[in-house]
């Protein structure tokens, strides 16, 4: 059953009543339709809010079980920012939905078992369509924080490779088929859990995906060599050149983000230009490659915009920079 078609009104009379004969059939049936229906409506409740090099970032909650309040999103229909893609389902392929959070901004999802999903700036996430017959089954690319409601008979899992192309720039529009499950010649890794808060992270700034553990327990499996870890609270897994190294961390400043920050905790001028390059969707370039080994330490607020965070910066670290609104380019002398 095409749910896509008669969600879009694009059906004939004969396609009506056998859709709703389809929808009396079985119970599960409802479910489907019901899921569909919600994430159909994500996409006809987002804003373009359009942006630019020190646009302030903001922070939108996206509901796919409860109703959306005409006051919190204009109607208006768009495929370039958060973005719903359907294949027609059947019982023996499991397809997926996609979901994605502009550049500069951050989302809350909340999927159909109440788990919450914060989505970083430009992350892309894949819902299985049957998320709600109890396959938990979510893809990332980029960086999201669960908090997952426990299931014992429903494992949630997700998945994440090393070689997903970034999806970069404002308003880019992805059109491509979703990825399937990680296979062996793609880094694939598994994260499953039953009931936990954990940070996932595809696009980190020392360039290694890794997976920071705060509450619960986890299991991480690298598909390729069949490797296993288990993750403490506290606990996260660096994946390096294909090994899995584990190590302990005691600050969580950096998931700050979901409230609107970014935390620096000693970082190399090198990692905090990969943020804001991801936060504000920009093109940061360095003239002077010693500048790039200063270690700085601060906490801001995204909304504030790039150009107020270099200025700080500039306090401690002397630099002088120019700013191209056009190609979003900052070139730093």
């Amino acid at each position: 059953m095409d749910l896509l078609k008669y969600l879009s009104g694009d059906t004939t009379k004969e396609e009506r009543l056998e859709f709703l004969a389809w929808l009396k059939e079985d119970e599960r049936n409802e479910k489907e339709f019901a899921t569909m229906r919600r994430l159909y409506d994500i996409v006809l409740w987002q804003r373009d809010n359009g942006s630019s090099v020190s646009r302030p970032a903001t922070t939108k909650k996206v509901w796919m079980i409860r109703t959306i309040q005409a006051a919190a999103v204009a109607v208006i229909l768009i495929s370039c920012y958060i973005g719903i893609d359907h294949f027609h389902a059947t019982e023996e392929v499991e397809e997926f939905y996609m979901v994605k959070a502009p550049v500069g901004e951050h989302h809350l999802v909340e999927l159909p078992d109440q788990t919450k999903v914060w989505l970083n700036s430009n992350t892309v996430m894949w819902v299985s369509n049957q998320f709600s017959k109890g396959k938990r089954n979510v893809k990332v690319n980029g960086e999201a924080f669960f908090e997952v409601t426990k299931n014992e008979n429903a494992p949630f899992t997700v998945a994440f490779t090393t070689t997903f192309q970034r999806h970069s720039g404002p308003g880019s529009v992805s059109n491509s088929k979703v990825p399937t499950q990680p296979k062996s010649n793609t880094n694939g890794y598994l994260v499953k859990v039953l009931g936990t808060t954990f940070n996932v992270n595809t696009n980190s700034s020392n360039g290694c995906p890794k997976v920071s553990l705060l509450e619960g327990s986890v299991e991480v499996l690298d598909d390729s060599s069949l490797r296993l870890v288990r993750l403490k609270p506290n606990e996260e897994v660096l994946i390096k050149d294909g090994y899995l190294k584990i190590k302990t961390f005691d600050n969580s400043d950096r998931f700050q983000w979901r409230q609107g920050m970014i935390v620096f905790n000693n970082k190399s001028f090198e990692e905090i230009v990969r943020v804001l390059e991801r936060t504000y969707g920009i093109t940061i370039s360095v003239e002077k490659a010693k500048i790039l080994q200063k270690h700085c330490t601060g906490k801001f607020r995204i909304k504030d915009g790039v150009e107020h965070i270099l200025d700080v910066l500039n306090i401690n670290t002397p630099f002088k920079y120019e700013i191209d609104e056009l190609n979003k380019t900052i070139i730093i002398k």
